[in-house]
């Protein structure tokens, strides 16, 4: 699977995720905007809490392949917590793109319920939040 990672204005950085590459966020300081796609859920709390930006407005994910086993393993709340420390102040938009993928057979729709639950869990982010969920037979 591969990673991209859009920072700042004209940087961009590829990641292949099955080999465990990380791109180093820390040297990034003064980020505005950071738009990371082709990831799995479960590491969102290792790329937020790698962010040494006090600049940064926008974050956006998309993340690969989501199912409602990968959606329930994020630590969600974890998540909403470092996005709102002190680092974080100028953050306006964390916006969240994800896929879902119903069983062909039987067309059922794994992701119902996803965005009711990542904002019970993600609710001290209130109205920067932005969550959508595209739908693919």
């Amino acid at each position: 699977m591969r990673s991209s990672w859009d920072v700042g204005i004209q940087a961009h950085h590829y990641c292949d995720s099955g080999g465990g590459g990380r791109v180093n966020l820390r040297q990034n300081t003064r980020l505005r905007y950071l738009r990371i796609s082709g990831i799995l859920g479960t590491i969102l709390l290792y790329i937020v809490s790698h962010i040494d930006s006090f600049d940064l407005e926008t974050i956006h994910f998309k993340l690969a392949g989501s199912n409602t086993r990968n959606i329930k393993t994020v630590e969600w709340k974890q998540v909403a917590q470092v996005l709102t420390q002190p680092g974080f102040v100028k953050l306006q938009n964390v916006d969240l793109d994800m896929d879902c993928y119903s069983d062909t057979e039987s067309h059922d729709c794994s992701c119902v319920g996803w965005v009711a639950y990542i904002r019970a869990r993600t609710s001290i982010l209130d109205n920067i939040l932005h969550l959508s969920v595209c739908h693919f037979d």
